[in-house]
């Protein structure tokens, strides 16, 4: 399965973060009065149920599985690094908003917004090993 479809793959890691980041991050208003925060589509989802919302990323990513298999590699290729580039930038701004909620990061303490940095950093590098190593796979079956 992962061998076959390694353009999917390569942005899954990206988008399931960006989905669990998004159920983590909601604040207590979300959970209590159904005050959702979300900037994308997915915002009307999340308003009706967080179940709903988990339920239409199950469906999403299964529909793009199978989109990616009917994909020229070219396509695949473009479509895997905008997935990529636009679940990292969603989840890397939820990890800045976990780390504010923890109390590790004050977007006013110099040193605070250093050290969240770095942990958006190191939480992009693991994902991105993740996208190359399928992204190698992918090229290794051209």
């Amino acid at each position: 399965m992962f061998t076959k479809n390694p353009y999917f793959f390569a942005f899954f890691p990206f988008a399931l973060a960006d989905a669990v980041l998004t159920i983590l991050g909601q604040p207590q208003t979300y959970w209590r009065y159904g005050i959702v925060n979300e900037a994308s589509p997915a915002y009307y989802v999340l308003q009706f149920s967080p179940y709903a919302f988990i339920a239409a990323v199950v469906v999403w990513l299964i529909i793009w599985y199978i989109i990616f298999l009917k994909l020229s590699r070219g396509i695949a290729l473009y479509l895997s690094l905008f997935f990529i580039a636009t679940h990292a930038w969603g989840s890397t701004s939820w990890v800045f908003v976990l780390l504010r909620d923890a109390g590790f990061y004050n977007p006013s303490n110099q040193t605070t917004v250093i050290q969240a940095w770095f942990v958006a950093m190191a939480y992009l590098a693991v994902l991105s090993a993740v996208s190359a190593y399928f992204l190698k796979k992918a090229s290794l079956s051209e």
